[in-house]
């Protein structure tokens, strides 16, 4: 995974003491410490916190078959499961899942005001739903 480097610098600024904690998306926690063993950083294993974040796939935009037939796939796709299926099977949200515990952790949910207002957050099946799995 290739990490920017001002989010790099983030991981030596939380093991300076900088600041206590840096909340990370949860596939991510676990990478981090494990790249950087020379660090004193540690995944909380207590809290999970739980906002809205948007992630999209851009075509360009005179492109509107490639944007048709992308669009057409992946909504038949979460429509009959197989996203989900293969989303939940990838070795990195399988390990996740495996590793993170979710169901043993108090869930603080957060809004997200950065969100454009078209983000569709009526389309529930367009969200990960932590609670769909325990």
């Amino acid at each position: 995974m290739i990490k920017p480097v001002k989010a790099e610098s983030l991981f030596y600024m939380v093991d300076g003491g900088r600041f206590d904690y840096l909340p990370l998306a949860a596939h991510e926690a676990w990478e981090v410490v494990e790249t950087h063993p020379e660090l004193n950083l540690a995944v909380d294993t207590n809290l999970l916190l739980i906002y809205p974040l948007a992630m999209y796939l851009y075509v360009d935009k005179g492109n509107e078959s490639l944007y048709n037939i992308l669009n057409q796939g992946l909504e038949q796709a979460i429509a009959d499961g197989s996203f989900d299926q293969v989303f939940l099977g990838s070795k990195l949200i399988s390990r996740t899942l495996d590793v993170a515990k979710f169901q043993e952790r108090k869930a603080i949910h957060i809004a997200n005001p950065l969100l454009p207002k078209q983000t569709p957050l009526e389309r529930k099946e367009l969200w990960f739903d932590l609670e769909k799995l325990y």
